[in-house]
């Protein structure tokens, strides 16, 4: 279960790809390893380091689909 966000993760950053070019891709990435250091360095629960890798999901597929999406 905690894994999920993940690969889902890995997934939209590999269809994103041409939404996102090189750097987006880049930057989504260092975004997750900071989150995963400040998580661990700060000795915060698991848990909460998912749900901000869930965040971060949600926003990549706000920003790569924003347009297609409504949202109500």
């Amino acid at each position: 279960m905690i894994a999920a966000p993940l690969f889902i993760f890995v997934i939209l950053c590999f269809v994103c790809r041409e939404e996102l070019g090189w750097k987006g891709i880049l930057i989504c990435i260092f975004t997750w390893l900071s989150l995963l250091i400040v998580f661990r360095l700060l000795n915060i629960s698991p848990y909460f380091f998912v749900m901000a890798e869930v965040l971060l999901d949600i926003v990549i597929i706000l920003y790569v689909f924003g347009g297609d999406i409504t949202i109500k």
